[in-house]
C-alpha cells in the first residue's frame, strides 16, 4: 500500500512539473496572440494567409486549454485517490497496532500456562519421587501374587481331579437312582394293577345285579355267518388253540368248553386246545356266573381242507392278495380319507405323559406317507383348539370323506353317569370346566357328512363296548365276493371307536418310545400291504396289547365297537395303502 502511495505521489509531482513548464509557454503564445492581433488589427487589409495564421493559432490555444482542463482533472483524481490511499493506510496501522496488542496479550497467557505445567511438573516428579518405594512394594505384593497364583491353579488341578471323581461317584449314583426308579415304576404298575383290580371289584359290585357273564372270543376271529357262528382254519392241524375272556360282575362259578371244565386266569383270560375234525367241529363254551346266570357261545371249526377242495377256493399266495386287493380297489369308490391327530405331553394341573405326542407325530405320518390321507396334528392342544378343529371337520366333511380321530392323551371316567371324557392340557382336577365329554364328540361326529368316521382313542372313551353286532369280512370269501361286500360296506355310513383299554386305566409306556397300545396299531399299520378294514385292525393288536399289558400285572384290552349314539349304521372303515 506504502509503494502505491509513493507511485501516485510521483506520478502527481511530474503532473505538477509538466503544467510548470507549459506555463512559461502558454505565457509566450498569449504574447504572441496579442502581437498578432496588433498586426492584424494594423494589417486587417493585409494578406489572407495572416487571418488563417490567427486561426490556427487560437485553434492550437484552444486544444492547448482543453489538454490543461483534462491534465487538471487527472490531478484532482490522483489527490483524491491519494487521500484514499492515506487513510487506508492509516487503517492498517491501526490494525496492526490492535494485533500486535493482542498477540503480547497471548505470549503472555502462553508464558504464564508454560509456567504453571513446569509447576505442575516439579510437583508430579516429587510426587514420583515418593512413589518409587510404593512401586517397589507393589512390585513385591506382584511376585507374591504370582507365586499364589501358580500355587491356586495347582490346588484347582487337584480339585478338578476331585470332581471328576465326585461326577463318577455322581453317575454312579444317578444309576442307582434309575435303578430305584425302575423299582418304583414297577411299584406304581403294581399299585396300578391294584387300582384298576379294586376299580374292576367296584365296578362289578354295581353291575353284578344287572348283568351276568359274557364270553369273548379274542382269537381266532369268529366270522358272522347265516345260521351258526364259524372260524374258518387256515391250516389242517388236528388241535386248535382258542384264547378269549370270561366276565362275569357276580364272580364266575364254572366255564366248560365242550363240556370240559377250563380256569381262566385272574383276569379272566382262558386259552384252550380243541380237536379238530376233518369236517367241521362244534364248540360250545358254558359260563354260570354265582347268582346261577349263565351265558353260552357256539361256533363251528371249519378245517382248510373242507372250505379250500377247489383251487379256486385255496388260500391266495401274499403277492396274488397284493394283486386281488388292487382290482378290488380299482372297482370300489372308497372317497376322500382325512385324519385329525392329538397328542396330549405337556398338562397344566395333571401328570405329564411320554409318549403321547410321539405316538401322535408317528401315527400322522404313517397315515399321509402309506396310506394317503390328508392329516391335521395338535400336540398339547386345550379345549379350544381340539374342538376348534373338530367343528371345521365337521364343516368340511361331505359324503365321500372318510374321517379318523385319533387321541393320545389323559381320560377320565365318570363312573356314576359311565361317561368318558378327554382331558385337554388345560384341564382341572375336579372341574370339567375344560374337560371334553364323549356326549360332546359324539354330537359332533353324529351332525357330520362323512360317510365312515372311525375314532382311535389311547384312554377311556365311553362306557361298555360291544363288539358282537359288529360287521366283519368272511376270510374265506371269493374275490367277487368280497367286491361286492365291499361295496355295501364303503356306501353304508359307519360310526366306530378304536379304544385302547375300555373303562380302566391304560399304559402310558411299555412299547419303547410308544405306548403298548400305539405301538402295536403302528405295527399293524406298517406291515400291512393290502385293504384292511378296521376289525382286522383291531384283533391284529388287541392279543398283542393284551399280552404285553399282563407282563405289567395290568388288564388292559382294547375294545371295537359301533360309538353309542353316533349315527352308526352297519359300514366299515378301510385303510387302502397307496400305489
Amino acid at each position: 500500500m506504502k509503494q502505491k502511495l509513493d507511485q501516485v505521489q510521483t506520478e502527481l509531482s511530474l503532473a505538477d512539473q509538466e503544467i510548470g513548464k507549459s506555463r512559461p509557454e502558454l505565457a509566450e503564445q498569449r504574447k504572441q496572440l496579442a502581437l498578432a492581433q496588433k498586426s492584424l488589427t494594423e494589417a486587417t487589409n493585409n494578406t489572407l494567409s495572416l487571418e488563417q495564421e490567427v486561426v490556427r493559432l487560437q485553434e492550437e490555444l484552444e486544444s492547448r486549454e482543453s489538454s490543461m482542463g483534462q491534465q487538471g482533472l487527472a490531478v484532482t483524481k490522483l489527490r483524491q485517490q491519494l487521500s484514499e490511499y492515506q487513510q487506508r493506510l492509516q487503517l492498517i496501522e491501526q490494525d496492526k497496532s490492535t494485533t500486535q496488542s493482542a498477540l503480547k496479550s497471548d505470549v503472555a497467557k502462553r508464558e504464564q500456562q508454560i509456567a504453571d505445567l513446569r509447576q505442575k511438573l516439579q510437583q508430579t516428579q516429587q510426587q514420583l519421587d515418593k512413589l518409587n518405594p510404593d512401586l517397589a512394594r507393589q512390585q513385591t505384593i506382584l511376585r507374591q501374587t504370582q507365586k499364589e497364583l501358580i500355587a491356586t491353579k495347582t490346588a484347582a488341578a487337584r480339585k478338578e481331579s476331585e470332581v471328576r471323581k465326585l461326577r463318577k461317584a455322581e453317575q454312579k449314583y444317578l444309576d442307582e437312582i434309575q435303578a430305584q426308579q425302575i423299582k418304583i415304576d414297577r411299584f406304581q404298575a403294581e399299585a396300578l394293577r391294584y387300582r384298576t383290580q379294586l376299580t374292576d371289584l367296584r365296578t362289578r359290585k354295581q353291575t353284578a345285579s344287572l348283568s351276568g357273564p359274557s364270553i369273548e372270543i379274542i382269537d381266532p376271529p369268529v366270522a358272522l355267518t347265516p345260521g351258526i357262528p364259524s372260524i374258518r382254519l387256515r391250516s389242517a392241524a388236528k388241535e386248535r388253540l382258542i384264547t378269549g375272556k370270561v366276565v362275569a360282575p357276580a364272580g364266575l362259578l364254572s366255564f366248560t368248553v365242550n363240556d370240559k371244565t377250563e380256569k381262566p386266569d385272574e383276569l379272566g383270560i382262558f386259552a384252550t386246545s380243541v380237536k379238530v375234525d376233518d369236517e367241521q367241529t362244534p364248540v360250545k363254551m358254558v359260563a354260570v356266573d354265582k347268582k346261577g346266570q349263565h351265558t353260552s357261545l357256539e361256533f363251528l371249526l371249519i378245517p382248510k381242507l373242507r372250505y379250500a377242495s377247489s383251487a379256486k377256493d385255496l388260500p391266495q399266495s401274499a403277492s396274488n392278495s397284493q394283486m386281488s386287493a388292487r382290482r378290488m380297489t380299482g372297482k370300489v369308490d372308497f372317497g376322500n380319507y382325512h385324519a385329525l391327530v392329538i397328542g396330549n405331553n405337556q398338562y397344566k394341573h395333571f401328570p405329564n405323559l411320554v409318549s403321547a405326542s410321539v405316538d401322535a407325530q408317528k401315527t400322522a405320518d404313517l397315515l399321509s406317507s402309506k396310506y394317503g390321507f390328508e392329516t391335521t396334528t395338535l400336540i398339547d392342544a386345550t379345549r379350544y383348539d381340539m374342538l376348534s378343529a373338530l367343528n371345521e371337520l365337521r364343516e368340511k366333511m361331505t359324503e365321500n370323506d372318510n374321517l379318523l380321530i385319533y387321541y393320545a392323551g389323559h381320560g377320565e371316567l365318570d363312573r356314576v353317569n359311565l361317561r368318558g371324557y378327554w382331558l385337554p392340557v388345560d384341564a382341572e382336577p375336579n372341574s370339567t370346566a375344560n374337560w371334553i365329554s364323549n356326549i360332546a364328540i359324539t354330537d359332533i361326529l353324529n351332525a357330520m357328512s362323512a360317510k365312515h368316521i372311525l375314532v382311535v382313542a389311547d384312554s377311556c372313551y365311553s362306557g361298555s363296548l360291544t363288539r358282537s353286532s359288529m360287521a366283519r369280512l368272511d376270510a374265506g370269501m371269493s374275490d367277487e365276493v368280497k367286491t361286492k361286500w365291499l361295496k355295501v360296506m364303503a356306501k353304508t355310513r359307519s360310526r366306530t371307536v378304536l379304544t385302547s383299554g375300555g373303562l380302566k386305566p391304560v399304559l402310558d409306556q411299555g412299547g419303547g418310545q410308544h405306548s403298548v397300545f400305539a405301538k402295536s396299531f403302528l405295527k399293524t399299520l406298517t406291515e400291512n400291504d393290502t385293504i384292511l378294514e378296521a376289525y382286522k385292525l383291531f384283533r391284529g393288536l388287541a392279543k398283542e396289547v393284551q399280552l404285553t399289558a399282563s407282563k405289567f400285572g395290568i388288564d388292559q384290552i382294547p375294545e371295537y365297537a359301533p360309538i353309542k349314539h353316533g349315527g352308526h349304521e352297519a359300514g366299515e372303515f378301510f385303510f387302502i395303502p397307496q400305489g
